[in-house]
């Protein structure tokens, strides 16, 4: 089936996650099942442009050195330059003129250094992309896509661009490199409120994020600069610039040297001519008397200050680069001294972005060795996460951390899911909270093991009298399950994102019907395992410095607000009397009335 012709049609901009994904297909004049004819999608690229964020503000060489004598001081040694050229004093015109070409060679090399790494940096590879077109899936440039186009999405793929999804089956995607997020996000095809925020916006999926779990099918809604990261790149891009206090001062310095200057200039002009009477004025004294005043106004000009300067900044700028920060304009390094308050991202800057499973505490059952490798062994066959041949970890950042932990502990995961083979499942979702998975050992055995939330899991393992451990060496009590929910709350206080593992003996190949109680198995509780995004080893110091430094650090984050506290305890970001304002609190702030900052209580 042909796509009917693109005449007039326009970029999505009606929040596509609010519509259902058949009208969005309809506004796009695309076939959900076909995608767009080649045909098509050659006029739409005509029509759009390529997929790739527009390199925007790009300063050429000449710019670059013209910028360098934009300044108030450079201004007035040049007006002091010619103007010792007018008197006759050829060496000090010289000699201003090399300390000010100078100035400007050193400053155009440190920026046009800077700006060339920038683009460098820019230059990311174009991947490829999973699209249909004519009824034929095909990989194709990621450039090549258009609005309209139907995308597949596989677990380990990047999200080209702006997709409004239209078939899920477990999708989650890494949203990190937008939102800011550690945690994958649970996709679905819903529509949602228009008003729904960038990181709860579940039925889209956005450029430069990452596929990190199942997989999915979707229509592109924007591409390139009309994506979610063009607009950033945008904001980035167009960012008015503003003088940095350095530059301020220097301009108000110069300011007052010229009319100090040209002031004493006309004084000693003024006196020497006054000394005589009117009838001794002639010619020779006035150029005499002129001569002698612009000379000590030049004199007082400080033609080194700027050298001076740019040498120091030069420096500071080869110290931040040693520290892998670039520097565009050297005047910005002055700026990290005029620094009173940081607010800084949790993640990836306060933390490593990388989960860990840090807390394993397995049902002890006289051999603590075998309780752990046992509640291992079951989360890593209820679990879709996977290391390439390369050894690349492809998955959830959560189920990828299980994954390693297990592996460092001399689980192979690869033998043992030869060794039980998945025979169903039930996926995670935001509703269950929860995974399911049946396996058949190659002895003809199944069992059937689940992982998820807690509190989920406590639930469905307290529905029996008991729950015995697997070896029936042990049982833990409803007491004792107390004491568990004890144990979960601890580990979230300290910032874990707390998972339980626990299985049945499966029942045939069947899995149970979720919602029917007289079919819900009785789990056998294996264990907890508490996750975490580790603090960066530099962060705490970096904080102790700025401390020291005068300066107040803050912390940014969508986590919850204990989750969000134990970090900043974990860092000596908090202190006593330290408040935690949430995002709903921040937005009932009047910026013009600070009477209505929250308190803390």
């Amino acid at each position: 089936m042909d796509s009917k012709p693109t005449a007039g049609l326009q970029p999505m901009s009606d929040s596509p996650w609010s519509l259902p994904s058949a009208e969005v297909a309809g506004l796009l004049r695309v076939d959900e099942l076909n995608g767009l004819s080649t045909s098509e999608a050659a006029d739409r690229l005509q029509q759009f442009g390529p997929n790739r964020i527009r390199e925007i503000g790009r300063r050429g060489p000449l710019e670059i050195f013209l910028r360098q004598f934009l300044d108030w001081m450079i201004v007035l040694l040049m007006a002091a330059a010619g103007i010792s050229l007018l008197i006759g004093e050829r060496t000090d015109a010289i000699l201003i003129v090399l300390i000010v070409a100078a100035n400007a060679v050193l400053g155009f090399v440190q920026e046009w250094k800077a700006e060339n790494a920038v683009a460098a940096l820019k230059q990311l590879s174009q991947p490829t992309v999973r699209v249909r077109r004519d009824g034929q899936v095909a990989e194709r440039p990621a450039a090549e896509l258009v609005p309209g186009d139907l995308v597949e999405l596989v677990g380990g793929c990047f999200v080209p661009a702006d997709i409004r999804l239209v078939e899920t089956a477990n999708l989650q995607t890494d949203e990190a490199a937008l939102t800011g997020e550690s945690q994958p996000t649970e996709k679905s095809t819903e529509p949602l409120p228009a008003e729904t925020s960038l990181p709860d916006r579940r039925s889209m999926s956005f450029a430069a994020t990452f596929v990190s779990a199942g997989h999915g099918r979707g229509i592109v809604t924007a591409t390139g600069m009309q994506t979610e990261l063009g607009h950033v790149a945008t904001l980035l891009e167009t960012a008015e610039t503003v003088q940095t206090p350095l530059q301020r001062r220097l301009a108000a310095l110069s300011r007052t040297l010229a009319i100090v200057v040209i002031g004493v200039a006309i004084i000693i002009f003024a006196a020497g001519v006054l000394r005589e009477s009117p009838d001794d004025w002639t010619r020779e004294l006035f150029s005499e008397m002129l001569l002698v005043g612009v000379s000590l106004a030049v004199a007082a000009i400080p033609e080194g200050l700027p050298a001076v300067i740019t040498v120091t900044l030069a420096l500071g700028s080869a110290r931040m680069s040693a520290r892998r920060a670039i520097i565009r304009r050297l005047p910005a390094v002055e700026t990290l001294g005029s620094v009173n308050v940081i607010c800084t991202d949790k993640t990836g800057t306060l933390t490593q972005n990388r989960m860990t499973a840090v807390d394993l505490i397995p049902v002890a059952d006289g051999d603590d060795e075998a309780a752990l490798r046992r509640m291992l062994e079951a989360a890593v066959l209820c679990n879709d996460a996977d290391v390439t041949d390369s050894g690349q970890l492809v998955g959830s950042a959560t189920e990828g951390a299980i994954l390693q932990a297990a592996i460092q502990r001399g689980v192979d995961p690869g033998a043992l899911r030869i060794q039980w083979r998945r025979i169903g499942e039930i996926p995670f979702s935001s509703s269950r909270k929860r995974m399911t998975t049946l396996h058949q050992h190659t002895d003809g055995r199944t069992v059937l093991f689940e992982k998820g939330a807690a509190e989920q899991i406590l639930d469905r393992c307290e529905d029996r009298n008991g729950i015995d451990t697997p070896s029936a060496q042990a049982t833990v009590t409803p007491s004792g399950m107390k004491d568990w929910r004890v144990e979960i709350e601890s580990l979230a206080q300290r910032g874990r994102r707390v998972l339980a593992v626990a299985f049945a003996p499966g029942d045939g190949h069947d899995l149970p019907a979720d919602d029917d109680d007289s079919s819900r198995p009785q789990l056998t509780l294996l264990g907890l395992i508490g996750i975490v995004d580790p603090v960066r080893p530099e962060a705490r110091l970096s904080i102790a410095s700025c401390r020291t430094a005068g300066i107040r650090p803050v912390m940014i984050t969508g986590d919850h607000a204990i989750t969000a506290r134990a970090v900043a305890e974990e860092l000596d970001l908090w202190r006593e009397g330290d408040q935690i304002v949430t995002g709903p609190e921040l937005d009932r702030v009047d910026d013009r009335n600070s009477s209505t900052w929250p308190r803390a209580s």
